[in-house]
């Protein structure tokens, strides 16, 4: 069994394998998510679209992925898992602590320890989707540094905030320039490429 890592007080984080994380999200999904909706579009899909997707997952390797439960006194009460989502990407995929132990900091705590796995993996950025109006976890993540990146609409969740935290200062500052926030620093201004119309 992997060695626990303490999060704050009594509070700890276990690294699981992949079917243990499933199995609970399978089980636990409607106990911390109460009350929200989603759509499984899978059952509209023919059963030809099936198959067509089937044969794409068969060909397509299992990304990287790193999960933990989080216990307290060897009771289970929250769970976080990301996966590689491209070469130099981190995504969360999904975080939850029931309700009994949340406005504790643990949250934060669990961020973190996220951040530092795909910092020490050499992940440029660690991106997450959630509900535009999921304050709790939006928050929380703005506080640690990461920004808003997008917003978009999704078939399954609905209206969508992206969410990216930059690994690298340098990349940060070229994203804080692209914004309009604030001025590209001289050292940086090196790196631009512009391309000029050819056409006159």
């Amino acid at each position: 069994m992997n060695q626990p890592i303490h999060l704050l007080q009594n509070y700890y984080a276990i690294v699981v394998d992949n079917s243990t994380i499933f199995n609970i999200l399978k089980k636990y999904r409607t106990t911390v998510f109460p009350n929200t909706v989603d759509f499984n579009r899978f059952s509209v899909f023919s059963e030809a679209e099936k198959q067509q997707l089937n044969d794409k997952i068969k060909l397509t390797k299992p990304p990287q992925r790193f999960s933990y439960i989080i216990e307290q006194e060897r009771e289970l009460i929250g769970w976080c898992t990301a996966y590689q989502k491209d070469v130099d990407e981190w995504y969360m995929h999904n975080t939850a602590i029931f309700e009994a132990h949340r406005q504790k900091g643990l949250y934060t705590a669990v961020l973190q320890l996220m951040l530092s796995y795909a910092k020490s993996e050499g992940y440029q950025k660690v991106t997450s989707i959630h509900n535009a109006t999921n304050n709790a976890i939006i928050i929380p993540k703005l506080k640690a540094g990461f920004v808003i990146s997008g917003m978009f609409i999704n078939e399954k969740f609905g209206t969508l905030i992206e969410l990216t935290y930059y690994t690298n200062p340098q990349i940060k500052a070229i994203i804080n320039f692209r914004s309009g926030q604030k001025r590209l620093p001289q050292s940086l201004q090196k790196h631009i490429n512009v391309f000029e119309d050819q056409t006159s």
